[in-house]
């Protein structure tokens, strides 16, 4: 069921105009707004639509224990957390995607798998996930600034060579721009004079 659920929305994100409007509000709501997609109606739906997809495990869940309770996906929640952040925060631009959120999921199975094979305590499983959902967040954001820094640093060496440079009111250099996978602009540089 959850391979059927993948495809089904590799698909249509990628592929239908429906899907490639859920991309634009998620990934830019102005922009969205700009474009006529009416933001309000794709949010509710993305909503009704995790909505209904938490109800489907969960049913999956209450069927595969022997005694389900109200508390029984708890545990499951720093997991979930964490494959959403694998998947929507990944190292490759904030470029995420459904198979990135799955492979996640994959790899965090696997790896409680490990954990408990080498015999650590449940409690480093979750110390493991929690160290995955922070490096996800703060790996990228470091490398980010970092990058930027750089940037800024050669930036200012270039500037100092090209009389031209002196004179604008304003530089922008290496400008990108992406809404999920489709790049709108790369390595943009602009003067203002």
């Amino acid at each position: 069921l959850m391979v059927v659920i993948t495809i089904l929305a590799v698909f249509v994100m990628n592929r239908t105009t429906v899907g490639r409007r859920f991309v634009a509000v998620g990934v830019s709501p102005p922009a969205a707004t700009v474009l006529s997609i009416s933001v309000a109606k794709y949010k509710l739906a993305t909503y009704a639509l995790a909505g209904t997809l938490f109800a489907a495990a969960g049913l999956i869940l209450a069927g595969v224990l022997s005694s389900p309770a109200v508390h029984s996906g708890t545990s499951y929640m720093l997991a979930t957390l964490a494959a959403v952040v694998i998947g929507s925060n990944p190292l490759n631009g904030d470029k995420g995607s459904v198979l990135a959120t799955v492979f996640g999921a994959v790899f965090l199975i696997y790896l409680n798998q490990l954990v408990l094979i080498l015999g650590f305590d449940y409690a480093v499983q979750n110390m493991v996930q929690a160290t995955i959902v922070l490096a996800g967040v703060a790996v990228p954001t470091l490398l980010t600034r970092w990058f930027s820094n750089k940037s800024a640093a050669t930036d200012v060496t270039t500037a100092q060579d090209d009389p031209l440079d002196q004179q604008a009111v304003m530089n922008l250099r290496g400008l990108s721009k992406s809404f999920g996978p489709v790049q709108a602009l790369s390595h943009v540089s602009l003067d203002v004079l």
